[in-house]
């Protein structure tokens, strides 16, 4: 493997509020957005380590992680 794409992420932006989020949304958020990646970098990255060929790790996020709510701030 000479490359290897390490790719997670999930919004909930669009369906409430970010300060309607409760705690189980918040854990699975970063239990996919962050962790995902950790989880994919520690299953990979010890046997590729072990090649003697030059490796490349992408690490990169969904759509989600790039698109912020339309829905606009009222309080």
């Amino acid at each position: 493997i000479g490359l290897l794409c390490n790719n997670a992420g999930v919004g909930v932006g669009v369906t409430r509020r970010i300060w309607e989020l409760d705690r189980m949304d918040w854990e699975w958020l970063i239990g996919v957005n962050l962790w995902g990646v950790v989880h994919g970098l520690q299953a990979f990255l010890p046997r590729l380590m072990k090649q003697a060929s030059p490796v490349h790790i992408l690490n990169t996020a969904s759509a989600a992680a790039l698109i912020a709510s339309t829905r606009p701030f009222v309080c």
